[in-house]
């Protein structure tokens, strides 16, 4: 079982490098659905409206404000996903004692 060994890559630089997913796709959409959020609460916001339905809206704007936030907070969060091509060269720098079987070939 070798597990939480570290990886080098062929030139023995910790770490591996091939593909690496940072999710922009993911915040590009959280940002937009936090604006959409802000700019859908404060649209119609007009001059004739009386404290009752100022009062509403802020709450509703800052209540928008705050989910937006913690929606690109939350996605801000997500770590990088490397994906490791089948076949790519890796080696291990084994830590510890390994016990093998004696060979009989």
């Amino acid at each position: 079982m070798l597990e939480r060994v570290p990886g080098t890559d062929t030139a023995g630089y910790s770490g591996l490098e091939d593909e690496v997913d940072h999710h922009w796709g993911a915040l590009f959409e959280a940002a937009l659905v936090s604006t959409l959020l802000g700019v859908g609460s404060e649209a119609g916001t007009g001059g004739s409206e009386n404290d009752l339905t100022q009062a509403i809206r802020r709450g509703v704007s800052e209540s928008a404000n705050q989910t937006g936030q913690q929606i690109v907070g939350r996605t801000l969060n997500i770590q990088p996903t490397l994906t490791i091509r089948p076949g790519f060269p890796v080696r291990l720098v084994v830590n510890r004692d390994l016990v093998l079987e004696p060979y009989t070939g």
